[in-house]
């Protein structure tokens, strides 16, 4: 892993705690657009995973652990204090894997439909990212995971095609894919991990989320969370401003007098 580029990211910078965004699998940096100002003050730090964005295609074997290791080691995240950590789906399941490691480095946590909290993840979903080879297939498949369909606009559906012309990012986005479905039993220990440890955390999640449905029971058990009714599985896209006002409360919540 000492070996691996550095991953592309976008960095701001600010007074406040570091905050690092990590997105979701088959997006990028550009998912947290609309929600990234809720950050405005801090310093930030939005992370395009390897095989997405402008990253390189190389994720290593795919795994949990070494998408942690390889995002918390990159030379350009700040290596000692705590980070906020906001993180969707696979981000999430990053984010509770690297918080359950190392509680120390953990500001607090703002997931978004987290693997590993919800009821299960849509297989034939993840499995479908990699392959997806025509502008029909990919609207199709990307449609699943909103509760809008016109969100899911040429350019969008354009981006995803262009991102998986080339082979070694398909690879790539299929490791992780395997992984991340053989991960989830972890993941929520992980889950249960971070709730007795106490740290600070919040969960939001679509209520028509059929990618990664939510589990209320287990929500109730993980901690304070907000459903938020019309969203699919890609809140901070359908419903942008009421996940930067939460995020906003959450790092406000926690700022020092």
């Amino acid at each position: 892993m000492s070996m691996a580029a550095p991953l592309a990211m976008a960095r701001q910078a600010g007074a406040g705690s570091p905050v690092v965004f990590l997105h979701g699998l088959g997006s990028d940096r550009l998912s947290w657009a609309a929600v990234e100002p809720a950050a405005s003050g801090h310093a930030i730090w939005n992370v395009d995973l390897p095989g997405h964005g402008e990253s390189d295609d190389d994720p290593g074997d795919g795994s949990i652990d070494t998408l942690v290791e390889r995002v918390f080691t990159d030379p350009a995240i700040p290596q000692t204090g705590p980070l906020h950590l906001v993180g969707h789906s696979l981000g999430g399941g990053l984010a509770l894997a690297y918080a359950a490691s190392r509680p120390d480095r953990v500001a607090s946590l703002f997931l978004i439909a987290p693997a590993g909290l919800g009821r299960g993840l849509d297989r034939s979903f993840l499995e479908g990212l990699p392959e997806i080879a025509s502008d029909e297939d990919a609207a199709e498949l990307l449609r699943r995971g909103v509760s809008a369909p016109h969100l899911i606009s040429p350019p969008i559906v354009a981006r995803a095609l262009s991102r998986r012309a080339s082979p070694s990012a398909r690879g790539a986005l299929r490791a992780m894919a395997h992984w991340l479905l053989d991960a989830e039993g972890r993941l929520s220990a992980d889950a249960d991990a971070v709730s007795a440890r106490g740290l600070r955390r919040f969960c939001v999640w679509g209520a028509e989320d059929r990618i990664n449905p939510p589990d209320p029971a287990r929500l109730d058990g993980f901690g304070p969370h907000r459903l938020i009714e019309g969203a699919g599985h890609l809140p901070q896209v359908e419903a942008p401003m009421k996940v930067r006002k939460l995020l906003v409360e959450h790092l406000t919540a926690g700022a020092e007098p």
